[in-house]
């Protein structure tokens, strides 16, 4: 119980102590905290100048483009794909590697295939010799048809010598008739001999005998013609047959030939190369992976040339197109200059925009795939007034507006001007309206300003002012404080700038 009193008594003498030496070691004119607490805080601060830098206006040459987010893509995308079902016996690339047009990229199992172009090629063989058979079946028949022919002139030839041979023997017939007549008539006058007479008869007997003969040799000829014109037409149907035959077998030749290429082809199909320049960006398979028809090997890209797509919007539809001029933003690089050239001609239904291409080499450093921004030219060069783009600032209405730094007699004064924008290019805004040649624009520092607040025109870095103004008047003193009582403060010190950096 005596202890507890005695820390009691300890801790009131303490505090009563601390009042004493505040009350006793307090200098005139300093307030304690409970005196801070109530001080006057209204008090404005000192005046001074907003810290900007400005740029004096001039005509330019201007030409209005637009920003637009553009993709990388591929000269030439290719897919190896498999043609025909097998095993993936090796493959010869990996993603990354260059490939040239023909290289052997994936080779398939191709003993089955290969033993259907062997199978094909016999057919073929086959069909061949067949079709040669049948061939000179033909010329031996077209020769047998030229025999016959031959024969059937001779018979002609023949037939009339004997229709000639009787007409002579008919002609002989009728004289010796006559001649017979004439001697019977004598004979019976006395005129003639009975031995005459028998030779007259036997003559005349002769003549008739010898004209059968040649009607006979006439009608054996023309039976000879006949059956010479059904030998022909048996060897003409023959002849025909032979020569079906030969087109037959020549049709079956080229049939089996077909296949045989056509086999061969298929067999070509399990060593799949590259049909151009490019490099390997995926690969699919292995060795030993089982492939079906259209089943995707490998992809390649042919970077050489990379093409550029934008989509725009179709209100931009006849300000741009093939020929407009095309910057592209590389990272830690200079632009790369392009222009559009080409423009799908069509508007998507779904997002109202159109689609441009522009070609740059390969060698820019461009992955594809990825995105770019595309600033694109929309219309001819023309002379503007044109200020940075930031300092261009908009109201609450979305209304653009600069300010210019006007000349006063108490220096320069901020001023809000109201423009009419036309147009962007390389960072700076055409200016329709608003600003003349000559004004003052704010470049730097104009978030913030009011009109007619006070300017002071300093350099300026990314980092901001390189420089602060030097404040205007004198800092106001505040009620029940003694800057200049202060302990440990200089007289050079008395004063703080409420802006880091800046002079007393």
């Amino acid at each position: 119980m005596k202890k507890n009193l005695s820390y009691i008594l300890l801790l009131l003498a303490a505090l009563l102590g601390s009042r004493w030496l505040v009350q006793t070691y307090r200098r005139p004119g300093s307030m304690t905290v409970l005196e801070s607490q109530t001080m006057n805080m209204d008090m404005k601060a000192p005046p001074g100048r907003a810290p900007v830098a400005l740029e004096e206006l001039s005509v330019e040459f201007l030409q209005p483009s637009a920003t637009f987010t553009g993709t990388v893509r591929a000269w030439r995308d290719e897919e190896v794909v498999a043609r025909v079902s097998g095993r993936v016996l090796r493959t010869l690339v990996y993603p990354g590697d260059r490939v040239q047009p023909g290289q052997l990229l994936v080779e398939l199992d191709s003993q089955e295939l290969s033993l259907r172009a062997a199978s094909a090629r016999a057919a073929g063989a086959e069909a061949e010799l067949r079709s040669q058979a049948a061939h000179r079946h033909h010329q031996r028949g077209q020769l047998e048809l030229r025999s016959i022919e031959e024969e059937m002139l001779q018979a002609r030839l023949s037939s009339q010598q004997a229709l000639s041979e009787t007409q002579a023997a008919e002609s002989e017939l009728k004289f010796r008739e006559g001649e017979f007549e004439r001697s019977n008539l004598l004979y019976e006058q006395g005129g003639l001999s009975l031995e005459e007479l028998q030779k007259a008869r036997a003559d005349l007997a002769e003549a008739r005998s010898r004209q059968r003969v040649k009607q006979l040799e006439v009608a054996r000829a023309r039976a000879g013609i006949r059956k010479i014109s059904q030998q022909r037409s048996m060897q003409v149907l023959e002849a025909q047959v032979f020569e079906d035959e030969s087109q037959a077998q020549a049709l079956a030749r080229q049939r089996q030939q077909t296949d045989a290429m056509v086999a061969e082809t298929i067999e070509g199909y399990t060593r799949l190369t590259a049909l151009s320049e490019g490099t390997v960006t995926e690969r699919l398979v292995s060795a030993g992976t089982l492939v079906q028809p259209g089943s995707v090997l490998m992809r390649l890209r042919s970077t050489h040339k990379l093409r550029l797509q934008a989509r725009i919007p179709q209100e931009y539809c006849g300000q741009l197109g093939r020929g407009s001029r095309v910057s592209v933003a590389l990272p830690g690089r200079d632009p790369l200059l392009t222009e559009i050239h080409s423009d799908f001609g069509e508007t998507d239904p779904n997002t109202r925009t159109f689609t441009v291409e522009a070609i740059v080499d390969g060698s820019v450093g461009l992955r594809v795939g990825a995105y770019v921004p595309m600033q694109i030219a929309l219309a001819k060069r023309k002379r503007r007034l044109t200020v940075p783009l930031a300092s261009l600032q908009r109201d609450l209405n979305n209304q653009p507006f600069v300010w210019i730094a006007q000349n006063t007699k108490t220096g320069l004064t901020a001023r809000k001007r109201p423009v009419q924008v036309s147009g962007a290019q390389d960072g700076r805004v055409g200016i329709l309206e608003g600003i003349s040649p000559g004004d003052r624009v704010v470049v730097a520092g104009g978030f913030g300003l009011r009109d007619g607040m006070a300017l002071s025109e300093v350099k300026w870095s990314t980092q901001g002012p390189e420089t602060l103004p030097t404040p205007s008047g004198k800092m106001p003193e505040m009620e029940g404080m003694d800057h200049s009582s202060m302990p440990g403060l200089a007289p050079s010190e008395e004063y703080c700038s409420p802006t880091p950096g800046a002079s007393p």
